[in-house]
């Protein structure tokens, strides 16, 4: 049974909460019988540490959604397990592998949870568990990313205020073959499907059927209050102007910048892949 544990913590996810809460979260494992190595790490240090364990290892990742994407990149490459713990604003890969949004709570869970395979995306060279985002959300992202607000709220304001302003574009899709130009306000891929503190974007996505969900919002506008709301309810494929889709391979051309699991990783055209359950996870 893995009792070893490298903690990779990054100090700036949830304006410092991550880094506030690591010392209870290592003592709490500790006391469970784990061993823990704690690692403080910046961005550009999540995978090389995450990736440089043994297989027997555990390794938890306590921060936000791009925390735990790098982290599980590196977890991949050493064949080890992973675990996301909370530390972020919207803590919203924790929210779909249902653990509990406080970290000590998740951390304390682990003794009674069971390995299972996830599936692993990848979007121009960066890895993503939950969604990328091009179009309004991607603006709505860059507002939530530069706010002072703590918790999720602030990307449900930044959310409410795209909706206000937005502006469609035109797209091109190719979906596995098949191709489809849009004008639309946000096109989201997903794997977990999940953004912004609870909002489900890709309400049919599952972490290990091996594709990627994509959700397509044409409007109208008049369309949005239905839209930001069924985002949290799960039934945004009834609103009118929102096409689902499946695909293992996605091509997006158009204008615009493009956001990975909260943060920016350039602009448009990508292209999105998918491994199908390529990673092992612990929740």
């Amino acid at each position: 049974m893995v009792r070893d544990v490298r903690l990779v913590v990054n100090p700036d996810a949830g304006r410092g909460w991550a880094a506030a809460q690591a010392s209870a979260v290592a003592e709490v494992m500790r006391t469970q019988g784990w061993t823990v190595e704690v690692c403080h790490a910046t961005a550009g240090q999540l995978e090389r540490l995450a990736s440089a364990v043994d297989p027997h290892v555990l390794v938890c990742s306590l921060g936000g959604e791009g925390t735990h994407a790098r982290v599980a990149s590196g977890a991949y490459v050493a064949g080890a397990l992973f675990t996301p713990l909370p530390g972020g604003r919207g803590n919203d890969l924790v929210r779909a592998v249902g653990l509990p949004r406080h970290p000590v709570a998740a951390a304390q869970r682990l003794l009674h949870v069971q390995e299972r395979r996830i599936d692993l995306g990848d979007v121009g060279g960066a890895p993503f568990l939950g969604v990328v985002s091009i179009g309004a959300s991607a603006r709505a992202n860059a507002l939530a990313n530069s706010s002072p607000m703590t918790g999720a709220r602030a990307y449900h304001v930044a959310a409410a205020r795209m909706a206000l302003n937005a502006r469609p574009s035109t797209y091109r899709l190719d979906l596995d073959g098949e191709v489809l130009e849009v004008c639309a306000y946000e096109v989201a891929i997903g794997l977990s499907g999940r953004y912004g503190g609870g909002m489900r974007i890709c309400p049919q996505a599952e972490l290990d059927d091996g594709l990627l969900d994509v959700t397509i919002i044409t409007g109208p506008r008049s369309t949005f209050p239905r839209v930001l709301t069924n985002m949290f309810n799960g039934r945004l494929g009834s609103v009118r102007g929102v096409l689902m889709l499946r695909a293992r391979t996605v091509h997006v051309e158009g204008e615009g910048p493009v956001f990975a699991d909260g943060d920016r990783i350039g602009d448009l055209p990508i292209t999105a892949t998918v491994s199908p359950r390529a990673l092992r996870l612990l929740a």
